[in-house]
């Protein structure tokens, strides 16, 4: 996390794995499987990018689909928009 304490800015695998530790205590209570499975896989997205790995046109679409998803999920209606 990065920011004050009144005023946080999370980076992508702070908020990635904090929603996947905190899973059972805060969001299974209103995301499904399949939105945990969303984290779990741009968990990997975003550690592939950040050890510079390659990806092919169709990983960066399907991670851009997948963001679009876990956006709409979490009512962050104004970044899925952003997103498409």
């Amino acid at each position: 996390m990065f920011g004050s304490a009144d005023k946080p800015q999370w980076d992508s695998a702070s908020a990635l794995a904090t929603i996947w530790n905190q899973w059972n205590d805060v969001f299974k209570k209103t995301l499904g499987q399949a939105e945990r499975t969303l984290v779990s896989e741009l968990r990997d997205v975003r550690n592939k990018w950040a050890h510079q790995r390659a990806f092919s046109t169709d990983d960066v679409y399907r991670a851009i689909d997948s963001i679009h998803r876990l956006l709409s999920a979490v009512s962050a209606a104004k970044e899925a928009a952003e997103i498409e």
